[in-house]
């Protein structure tokens, strides 16, 4: 959400092509596939991303610059590993690049900073405490369980 703060598209620069799918059907889930040029995947697997940072930050630019081709003015970093090479892949597509780690910490940090809570109305309210919920607490249920289980091999 924070890439259209800053531009009008986005692309979307993420680690193996197994990640595309997920991604879009979660930017359509949130609205934003209206905003997006699209997902591309870097083929770089999250466990290599840190082995060689630059060479990381060089093929999320690679595939960045074909999103800003297709029309972004923002790209998003779509996996934690590439935490922390925003500033890498601006400098090598001159486009805006948002760390989506950095970004949800710091709009958390905002919200607590502005003295924001979860809403107590609506969906979030406080459930009733005379609510009957069988089989709740679940460590209660799961002990029943084993408890069953242990006799039946005994």
């Amino acid at each position: 959400m924070l890439a259209i703060l800053v531009g009008h598209r986005f692309g979307v620069v993420t680690t193996m092509p197994s990640a595309v799918a997920p991604i879009e059907h979660s930017l359509a889930a949130a609205g934003l596939d209206s905003r997006s040029v699209g997902v591309r995947a870097a083929q770089i697997p999250v466990l290599d991303a840190a082995t060689d940072l630059v060479a990381t930050a060089e093929a999320l630019a690679v595939h960045g610059r074909e999103l800003v081709a297709a029309g972004a003015d923002v790209l998003v970093l779509g996996c934690a590993g590439f935490a922390g090479l925003d500033l890498l892949v601006e400098n090598l597509t001159g486009v805006p690049a948002i760390d989506g780690v950095a970004a949800a910490v710091t709009l958390c940090e905002a919200l607590v900073s502005l003295g924001k809570t979860t809403s107590k109305a609506g969906p979030y309210a406080t459930p009733s405490a005379t609510k009957r919920r069988p089989g709740w607490p679940i460590s209660v249920a799961s002990a029943r369980v084993d408890a069953t289980e242990g006799a039946q091999h005994a």
